[in-house]
């Protein structure tokens, strides 16, 4: 669908899949526990960065991992009920660095903007996603950048007992009076032994 921009508004179309506003995708209800580009995890849980970044022009197929048993040691021991996704990269578009920019700009009582700028390569021994974002118009630009593998959620526990203040009724961005700025380098290398590199900062 040429109104598609990115690969979040393709999921979104697709049987029994749920993209949230942060990126998060759930499966027939239950969230994936992993998400894969050409079979690598580049992202490590955060993969908020792809669904809401990488173009949906780039992507040839998604594919859902049903029953998926994210650690190799454990695919013929011990059954799972989670699926996982998978993104297959146009051969047109492997090898090549392509950027896709947005910028918005208005009026209000003030000046307004919003701006964003991803690069994207995507190679069969290694993968790069660079991500820029900034606005002044209430829009939570870090929602994406949070990890929702379950490690990583088990791992951010707070064990304390200070409760946070509920949130108003209304949209975030009505009250969210920003300035803010966001950028990501994520990059993932593929060894000769099969064994993956990750260098990513957030």
């Amino acid at each position: 669908d040429k109104k598609d921009i990115v690969i979040g508004d393709v999921l979104k179309k697709m049987p029994g899949i749920d993209v949230k506003e942060s990126g998060q995708i759930t499966y027939k209800g239950k969230p994936i526990n992993k998400f894969y580009i050409e079979n690598l995890d580049m992202l490590q849980g955060r993969y908020g960065i792809a669904t809401n970044n990488i173009s949906a022009n780039d992507i040839a197929t998604v594919q859902v991992l049903e029953n998926h048993q994210p650690i190799k040691a454990l695919e013929k021991t011990q059954f799972s009920n989670d699926a996982a996704i998978n993104l297959k990269i146009k051969e047109s578009k492997k090898g090549i660095f392509s950027m896709m920019a947005m910028l918005g700009l208005g009026t209000d009582k003030s000046f307004l903007w919003q701006e964003e700028l991803t690069g994207m390569y995507f190679a069969k021994g290694r993968q790069h996603l660079f991500t820029y974002k900034t606005n002044n118009n209430g829009t939570d630009v870090n929602k994406e950048l949070r990890s929702f593998t379950a490690d990583n959620l088990i791992g951010g526990l707070q064990m304390t007992g200070v409760q946070q203040p509920s949130p108003p009724s209304i949209r975030f961005e009505r009250y969210n009076f920003n300035t803010s700025h966001a950028a990501t380098a994520n990059n993932l290398f593929k060894l000769k032994n099969d064994a993956e590199v990750n260098a990513n900062l957030i």
